[in-house]
């Protein structure tokens, strides 16, 4: 079981670099202080419909954030450089599976959290990341993991451009 456990961790931390972006990063996104932190749509991540929103989104991207230091958290999305738009989003399909003993279609869904990283001067999307989930409790790894896709994105950013302007 623990094996397991392992096993989905690594693939939930593998997942949400997965899908964060490797292109050059704009410049206004390098140049960021300030950071205000919201919610856009999203899955409820606990029973009874309950939304769950800070604890699962909110929280652990705030705590990611502190810890790189890089941005100041505002209140206050006028006072903020940048907006991380934290949102999630269930698709369903339909897929047909035919064995043996049965046949017949099969409704397949899937969750992926989406962090989105806006100018909020002009609106202009800078950086996106997202994560699928394994499983409701994984939504605060999967949070925490896109926001250290960004933090290694930039990180990333600032060393090729550094090694460029040293040539």
């Amino acid at each position: 079981m623990r094996s397991i456990a392992v096993a989905l961790l690594f693939a939930v931390t593998v997942s949400a670099g997965a899908y964060a972006s490797r292109d050059p990063l704009p410049a206004e996104l390098l140049q960021a202080k300030t950071v205000y932190v919201e919610m856009g749509s999203f899955v409820p991540t606990k029973k009874n419909n309950d939304q769950g929103a800070v604890a699962s989104y909110l929280d652990p991207c705030k705590q990611v954030l502190e810890k790189w230091g890089r941005l100041k958290i505002v209140d206050d999305p006028k006072q903020a450089d940048i907006i991380l738009r934290i949102s999630s989003q269930r698709s369903t399909d339909s897929v047909f599976v035919s064995t043996s003993s049965a046949s017949g279609s099969v409704g397949m869904s899937e969750v992926l959290a989406v962090v989105n990283v806006v100018q909020s001067s002009s609106g202009k999307q800078l950086w996106t990341g997202a994560g699928q989930w394994a499983a409701n409790w994984t939504a605060k790894m999967i949070i925490k993991g896109i926001i250290n896709s960004l933090r290694i994105d930039v990180e990333h950013e600032e060393k090729r451009l550094a090694k460029q302007s040293a040539q």
